[in-house]
């Protein structure tokens, strides 16, 4: 029997997609299937014991009716679903009226109408509406039937009081089981649709949550940017109308290299608004990362930032197996968090010391960024990674340049910590899981 069973249900995914919406309905055909192998070992228990009380004519007659059972399940194992589960139904009004007509209107019988009155509305959904109202017609139609002909429309009927008994004992115990299993399948919908209100009603308030940060974002976003990228082209347009009117040469070559500066600082501003939208939209790539190729690749392209003392840059890396990741966002992170080292520098010092150290194993890269900077004052340590946030005015920064990292971060499941002292100095430290390239991203690391 179980054999049987797992053959149909192989032979029924072929014929079911088991996506969310057609869960439901998968579950109603496994129910049907576990009915119907429960009635054909009921019509085979009703069968041997007429044939043991000598019955044949009732014996042949269950026989026949686990034969259309069995047909059920074959119609159900091709895909043709409900057309199995109207043979169920109305093979079982047919036998329900035999044996109602053989055995009388107090042989128990009657139990089994339940059963199969409530199987109709478990088998089908009420999309199939026609289904239902041709199985409500046939049970009406047989139990109308059964009244007006007196329950004595067969010309043989079964008078032996010891058989009565057993077949009472059998319709009652089996419509007891089939009930049994209607409501363990009812509570395991039931619960299974509280489990899944539950989740959905989880993910609508993370949604909730997430839309209310993207428009407070996309309200800042949009006054912080007009504002933002008018100053320099405000500061060109000056610079120009001035140049215009300049005579001397000297005078000229500063005037180009005040619009030159402001015209970086509008580039970089729309570079991280660039990063911003493409960490937003591109699916995470996993290439082999060289931390050091990268880490110098990231130097050469922060030389045009002023520099008003000199740079001593120390990397350590500790690596013993590959670490795989995304590229792109990892480049985005060093570019970002290297050049506030050097936007922050302390020209007090004699030099500008940054510190790089990277301990890469199977799980992660530790990685710690220290420079001796002016440092972030304490009370602003919890908002450096809010979009647009400063924390010195003395700085021409767009304020995104945490904000950034923070968000690619995210998007790696990764982690950062920052711990600063003014004037002495600032550590940023990160951790981002070595992706493997047969295995996805799991589980956040906690932002701090």
């Amino acid at each position: 029997m179980r054999k049987i069973f797992e053959k149909l249900i192989l032979r029924l995914r072929k014929h079911l997609t088991l996506s969310r919406d057609l869960r439901y309905e998968y579950k109603r055909v496994l129910l049907t299937i576990q009915i119907t192998l429960l009635a054909i070992v009921a019509t085979l228990l009703f069968s041997v014991v007429d044939f043991f009380h000598g019955h044949y004519n009732s014996m042949f007659q269950d026989l026949s009716t686990t034969a259309a059972f069995i047909l059920a399940l074959y119609l159900i194992s091709k895909g043709k679903i409900n057309q199995g589960k109207l043979t169920v139904i109305l093979y079982t009004c047919f036998t329900l009226i035999i044996n109602g007509s053989r055995d009388g209107r107090y042989a128990g019988n009657e139990f089994l109408w339940f059963p199969t009155l409530g199987g109709i509305f478990l088998f089908f959904s009420l999309k199939e509406k026609y289904f239902i109202l041709a199985c409500l017609i046939a049970i009406s139609f047989s139990i109308i039937f059964l009244e007006y002909t007196g329950y004595s429309f067969l010309l043989y009927a079964n008078s032996d009081s010891s058989l009565l008994y057993i077949n009472y004992l059998l319709s009652f115990s089996v419509s007891l089981i089939m009930i049994c299993f209607y409501m363990y399948y009812l509570i395991k919908v039931n619960r299974d649709s509280e489990k899944k209100l539950e989740r959905l009603n989880h993910t609508l308030l993370i949604r909730n949550e997430n839309l209310k940060k993207i428009n407070n974002e996309l309200d800042s976003f949009v006054y912080k940017a007009s504002h933002d990228m008018r100053a320099p082209l405000t500061s060109l347009l000056g610079l120009i109308e001035v140049t215009k009117k300049e005579t001397d040469i000297k005078a000229i070559r500063n005037f180009y290299s005040l619009q030159e500066k402001s015209i970086k600082k509008l580039d970089s501003y729309i570079v991280d608004i660039l990063n911003i939208s493409r960490n937003a939209r591109m699916e995470i790539e996993m290439k082999e990362i060289d931390f050091k190729e990268m880490i110098e690749g990231v130097f050469e392209q922060l030389n045009f930032l002023e520099k008003e003392v000199p740079i001593k840059i120390n990397i350590t890396i500790h690596q013993n197996v590959k670490f795989y990741g995304d590229t792109t966002r990892i480049n985005i992170i060093f570019s970002n968090l290297i050049s506030n080292c050097i936007r922050y520098m302390d020209s007090s010092k004699p030099e500008c010391i940054i510190d790089i150290t990277i301990n890469s194993n199977e799980q992660l890269a530790d990685i710690t960024i220290t420079d001796n900077g002016t440092g972030i004052p304490h009370e602003h340590l919890n908002k450096v990674f809010n979009m647009f946030y400063r924390a010195s005015e003395n700085n021409s920064g767009s304020g995104l340049g945490l904000y950034i990292v923070k968000e690619t971060l995210l998007k790696l499941k990764g982690n950062i910590q920052i711990n600063s002292e003014m004037r002495k100095f600032t550590t940023v430290t990160i951790q981002i899981p070595n992706i493997n390239s047969s295995l996805p991203i799991s589980g956040p690391l906690p932002l701090q």
